[in-house]
């Protein structure tokens, strides 16, 4: 009986960037700060037609800034989707990934504190699990609508 060749194909997972919805007077905030993500309100065009070389996982890089004033707070997220053979957290990219692990960045300078009460977190996630497990979506109607919501009822209130 001949033997038909097995063909393995790699873990599919998507490649893509984006961002939540960042209002202008964030934008604004950010700019008087100096602080700029190349990924502003990028629609996340997502594909489905990335294979990752066996042995590879997905990631996703998430940075998220906050910006307390006042009584106020509000968060923004750009994330990258990706594959991955080494530690995207670590400046060797030496460490254990373990799926559907996040690990916050320990690059010198990723993660940082700004003045004006803005601050900017970086975590990357990964996971080998399934095909597109990279896809978690964001909270991003939920959390400007939230944030859209708490400065109208700081203004009613002029409470900020």
């Amino acid at each position: 009986m001949a033997m038909l060749p097995v063909f393995v194909q790699g873990l599919k997972c998507y490649t893509c960037a984006g961002t939540q919805y960042l209002p202008s007077a964030i934008y604004n905030e950010m700019n008087d700060q100096n602080i700029t993500d190349g990924y502003r309100n990028i629609a996340g065009a997502c594909k489905q037609s990335t294979y990752c070389a066996n042995g590879t996982y997905c990631a996703k890089r998430t940075v998220t800034y906050t910006l307390g004033v006042s009584k106020l707070s509000y968060k923004y997220s750009s994330y990258v989707k990706l594959c991955t053979s080494i530690r995207l957290d670590s400046s060797n990219g030496a460490g254990t990934m373990t799926s559907g692990t996040c690990y916050n960045s320990s690059i010198s300078g990723e993660s940082k504190s700004y003045g004006g009460g803005f601050s900017r977190t970086v975590s990357y996630c990964y996971c080998n699990n399934k095909d597109y497990c990279n896809s978690a979506a964001t909270t991003m109607i939920s959390t400007t609508l939230l944030a859209v919501i708490a400065f109208l009822y700081a203004y009613e209130n002029k409470n900020f």
